[in-house]
């Protein structure tokens, strides 16, 4: 995925797009990784869209790629792409979907919470996944505190 790491964002698609016609041929296929790079996709455009309605949408795609995912470290490590949307985009939101922003992150977070909670430090969970749960804490605290002020 060279090209979403150059925000070649059509030429992603149309790979994503080529992924996933290829797996639907394949019996049984899984497409987690294809999912991922997916949701990875919607986030990234989501921080350019010029569209606050739009980069809302892309940002709510990309997190129900994320939620299709079985629970490990590299899904929510991915939520460290929400803390870009939030500073680029939370303010033209609107009161509304400034809200669900919030409260999608909040459940990610509980969801966060969970796995580490389950790994128990087998994988190292808590470790690995310390830097996204920092920003996602502080993501969903600045966002709160923006709501207040202007509620």
């Amino acid at each position: 995925m060279a090209l979403l790491a150059h925000d070649e964002y059509e030429k992603s698609q149309r790979m994503l797009t080529q992924a996933y016609e290829w797996a639907a041929k394949k019996n049984n296929y899984h497409t987690v990784h294809i999912d991922m790079q997916q949701s990875r996709l919607y986030m990234k455009m989501s921080v350019k869209e010029e569209d606050a309605t739009q980069s809302f949408k892309l940002f709510k795609k990309g997190v129900e790629f994320l939620r299709v995912i079985p629970d490990d470290v590299t899904k929510f490590k991915y939520l460290e792409n929400v803390a870009p949307i939030f500073s680029a985009k939370f303010e033209t939101f609107s009161s509304g979907q400034q809200i669900e922003f919030i409260k999608t992150c909040q459940k990610m977070e509980q969801e966060m919470h969970a796995f580490i909670a389950r790994d128990g430090g087998s994988y190292g969970a808590e470790r690995r996944l310390s830097d996204a749960r920092t920003k996602l804490e502080g993501t969903i605290s600045s966002g709160l505190k923006i709501i207040k002020t202007v509620a």
